[in-house]
């Protein structure tokens, strides 16, 4: 009961989402199919009495009356072909529905993704999950229409056909659930296995199919010529044998509950025929309607193995990942903020943070005013807290404790949409395959205006030339179309071009030079220092020559910060600033 009770509520969960997806998308088609299901069952049950009515009228034949007879048999035959015309019609837009459903999936996850909190991304059984959801995408479209199609033309014509038969004899009406009920049971089992193999390999697959891609795929260069490609291997094989474990565990399960309850309906169908023999011989009933019978439990039993075949057991074996779908569907979306014209100044106070099911905090009270015109370096070692401190500031996370606010001419504002007034460069940044002006233009696709993307160029201290851009602006970043490829230091200065394309009150930049030459990266920020200039300024580094140029330095340790000031005041506290200043300073020697 608890299971039915699941499903149920599971189904009144997709069940909206999916069909209002066909609907906006393919709504012709969906009702298409439907009604020809509909007309299918309808002829299928026409079909039965039209079958009996003439073996009654051949059992009565006398040699007189051919033509009723003849009459009867043509009409059946009309029925079989168009009950086969509208079964063609069916499948043909049902198979049209479904083809085209998992693009219109890929872009219903994709949209969901982008309005959840970026938090999610960061909980590890969340990745699991969302893995999960994107394989168990298609499988809703089953778990949705599986009783709508067993709604249209299965239930219908097994219902009357019982009901049909008991008319004529009670035990007549066993024929349906001697055949149906163990192989629901069969089924609904499976489900069961399924859904909880779903849950057990979830982490396993996930595993196996990241160290797949680094054999084959992303790291494949770089683990042949570094000779690990037998340690990777080896992790991928462990993580497949895992989840082949499990699942050859879980088949074993259902192919015993099969065989058990196999037997059963063999043993029931047995008992049937015999009884239907005995009757037959002792004619207590009509032979026509015995005859209708037996030539309609073939069918019956033909159409049950094609309804458990085409619906039950794809919703049993599509279970467990369809449950993660649906979650996911449902999980809390970012709640919608306010837009502001412009923002004046970000004051942050005994700002903590830690992420889920961590022990440690990442952010630990830490206090911060970024003001116009004023450019503010957060320094430390990797994973002292820098890069999620930036998260914080740009409102992707949530603090746990503390306060951050934002103010416009000098009054606080509740609630509003700091990424919409932010422009950010993040250390991993994308590389995308588009022209060398639509990486750029991207970051500010309703503002855009003639050739300020080639200013925003200049200003990353690239230079637009024939030779690194054959066909400029139009020139495609990527040799998989033709087009050109960069550099890690040129990629690194076209994605701060596309920051500083976005013109915004807030600036941030996470490591904006990890990949350039530090002899080159004093000349590239000095004209940062220039493009800051009327904006609040944020700089995530570790490389010490790159803080020389803010107003003000914070050094971090284990997510608190335990120094501020400028460089010389800092240098003069002869403290850990004053340590990577010594530690780095090798890279700037000529």
């Amino acid at each position: 009961m608890k299971k039915i009770k699941t499903y149920i509520k599971k189904f009144k969960e997709a069940a909206p989402l999916i069909l209002g997806i066909i609907y906006r998308n393919d709504k012709k088609a969906m009702f298409l199919g439907i009604f020809s299901n509909l007309l299918q069952s309808a002829f299928l049950i026409f079909q039965i009495i039209v079958k009996t009515e003439f073996f009654i009228r051949l059992q009565d034949y006398k040699g007189g009356g051919t033509w009723h007879l003849i009459l009867f048999f043509a009409l059946y035959g009309i029925i079989i072909l168009i009950f086969h015309v509208l079964n063609g019609l069916a499948n043909f837009f049902m198979n049209l529905v479904f083809a085209r459903f998992n693009t219109y999936m890929k872009n219903e996850i994709g949209v969901k993704a982008s309005k959840l909190e970026p938090i999610y991304f960061e909980i590890p059984e969340n990745l699991n999950n969302l893995n999960r959801a994107k394989t168990g995408v298609s499988d809703l479209l089953w778990f949705v229409f599986s009783p709508i199609v067993s709604a249209c033309i299965y239930i219908p014509y097994m219902i009357f056909t019982s009901v049909y038969f008991f008319s004529k004899d009670a035990s007549f009406a066993l024929v349906i659930p001697v055949v149906f009920i163990p192989a629901l049971v069969s089924n609904l089992l499976r489900a069961k296995y399924k859904f909880k193999l779903a849950e057990e390999e979830a982490s396993a697959t996930r595993a196996k199919d990241e160290y797949k891609s680094y054999i084959v795929e992303k790291s494949a260069k770089e683990m042949r010529s570094g000779g690990y490609f037998n340690y990777l291997n080896k992790k991928y094989l462990d993580n497949w044998n895992k989840a082949k474990k499990l699942r050859h565990k879980t088949n074993l399960q259902i192919m015993a509950i099969d065989i058990l309850l196999s037997m059963l309906s063999m043993a029931g169908y047995g008992i049937l025929l015999y009884a239907i023999i005995t009757k037959s011989m002792n004619t207590v009933v009509e032979v026509a309607v015995i005859a209708s019978v037996l030539t309609t439990l073939s069918e019956v039993t033909g159409l049950i193995r094609e309804f458990i075949q085409n619906m039950i057991e794809p919703m049993a074996d599509s279970a467990g990942n369809m449950s993660f779908a649906i979650d996911f569907f449902n999980e809390k979306e970012r709640e919608e903020k306010a837009k502001v014209d412009h923002i004046d100044s970000v004051k942050i106070s005994d700002l903590s943070f830690k992420y889920p099911s961590a022990d440690n905090y990442s952010v630990k009270g830490v206090n911060l005013e970024l003001k116009r015109d004023k450019l503010v370096a957060i320094v430390g070692e990797n994973g002292s807290g820098k890069s999620t401190l930036l998260k914080l500031v740009l409102g992707l996370f949530e603090p746990t404790s503390g306060d951050i606010k934002y103010f416009r001419n000098d009054k606080e504002e509740k609630n509003i949409d700091i990424l919409d007034r932010s422009s950010a460069l993040f250390q991993d940044y994308n590389k995308y395959k588009l022209t060398l002006r639509e990486n750029i233009e991207i970051s500010d696709l309703y503002n855009i205006k003639d050739n300020k993307w080639k200013d925003a160029l200049a200003h990353a201290d690239i230079e637009l030339n024939s030779n690194l851009f054959p066909n400029g602006g139009e020139t495609i970043m990527s040799r998989d179309f033709d087009g050109v490829d960069l550099s890690g230091g040129q990629w690194q200065r076209l994605a701060l071009a596309r920051g500083i394309y976005r013109d915004r009150d807030l600036l941030v930049l996470d490591e904006p030079t990890a990949a350039i030459d530090p002899l080159e990266e004093t000349a590239l920020y000095n004209k940062i220092s220039d493009i800051m200039k009327g904006k609040l300024g944020l700089l995530i580094t570790h490389r010490i020559g790159s803080a020389r140029l803010a107003d003000e330095i914070l050094v971090m340790d284990k997510g608190e910060i335990i120094e501020r000031g400028t460089h010389d005041e800092l240098m003069t506290a002869r403290g850990m600033y004053w340590e990577m200043v010594g530690a780095q300073a090798v890279w700037y020697e000529r």
